[in-house]
């Protein structure tokens, strides 16, 4: 089961030193009711395809929100007709068995659930939600998207509160959704820069060289090395994660770097093809060298950054 900051990456701590308060942040009576009916929804929601157990967009039920639990202690008062109320409401629930009773069922209950009060006025108040995707689930964008996929359907379809509209974005927050939505971008900028490479080479080496086939042998030469990468990431079992997508990224200079180069002396060479084949290559170890010495030299000012994490 993923831990208690991955499933709501802010602690009690955290809340009151990053999260900026909404200053139109109102708990009204229909907001009250709307946030219990999405959590109750959360509870029972299917999204079928999505490879989820049963179907279920939260496995076992794992769905913590207070103002359902402040319910169930206290039916008849629900929902309260000012913020005032309800803080009070909170309040005594806190000091009450029954909230002692959840905290012992679930140890961390007291971080996946909470408010905070200034002056008796509520600034905030979160839920916590078990995003049901396995621990031993691959990281990448491909072996992700169903499961955060499914939050979305379920935002648009059934989050009936707006349970979203106080966030900064329209869209979930956290370490786990921003590492999802970083890794879809990896994929789809790999691609992008693939294409936009290979483009790029083309025409530079036409324009050099003159020359069409030697332009296209070198594209093919490019594209062989990318596939090559591709075909050993996959055949390998693994997902494309941000680490396959550096590695692609770097096969693509390094296969430029040297087919170029290669054309270049062919191109410059005189004889027959095979002796202008030889030139290049007797040549070419000069051009390959310069190139490692200024890749080492550029990647020196990196020993100086801080790593995260």
């Amino acid at each position: 089961e993923p831990g208690a900051r991955q499933i709501n990456p802010f602690s009690v701590d955290d809340v009151e030193k990053v999260v900026e308060y909404a200053e139109d942040f109102e708990l009204t009576e229909a907001l009250q009711e709307a946030i219990v009916n999405d959590c109750d929804q959360a509870k029972t929601y299917k999204v079928a395809g999505a490879g989820l157990p049963d179907d279920l967009l939260v496995d076992e039920e794992e769905v913590y929100c207070v103002l359902n639990d402040l319910k169930k202690w206290k039916p008849g008062a629900f929902p309260y007709s000012t913020e005032r109320d309800l803080a009070s409401a909170l309040k005594k629930f806190y000091k009450s068995g029954d909230y002692d009773d959840l905290v012992d069922d679930f140890p961390d209950y007291r971080s996946k659930t909470g408010f905070v009060l200034e002056n008796n006025n509520i600034l905030a108040l979160w839920n916590s939600f078990n995003t049901t995707i396995p621990v031993n689930t691959k990281t990448g964008a491909s072996t992700l998207r169903p499961y955060f996929e499914a939050w979305e359907k379920y935002q648009d379809e059934a989050c009936a509160s707006p349970c979203l509209q106080f966030l900064p974005e329209d869209r979930f927050q956290g370490a786990s959704w921003n590492l999802y939505v970083l890794l879809i971008r990896l994929a789809g900028e790999t691609i992008t820069t693939i294409g936009a490479s290979i483009a790029c080479a083309f025409v530079v080496l036409l324009v050099a060289t003159k020359n069409v086939w030697t332009t296209a042998m070198v594209i093919v030469t490019i594209i062989s090395a990318i596939v090559s990468m591709l075909a050993c990431i996959f055949a390998s079992g693994l997902s494309f994660g941000p680490q396959e997508s550096l590695y692609t990224v770097l096969t693509i200079g390094l296969s430029i770097d040297y087919a170029v180069h290669v054309a270049h002396f062919y191109e410059h060479s005189d004889g027959s093809r095979f002796e202008k084949a030889q030139g290049a290559l007797s040549k070419i170890a000069i051009s390959v060298a310069g190139g490692a010495v200024t890749t080492v030299f550029a990647g020196l000012p990196l020993f100086g950054c801080n790593q995260l994490g």
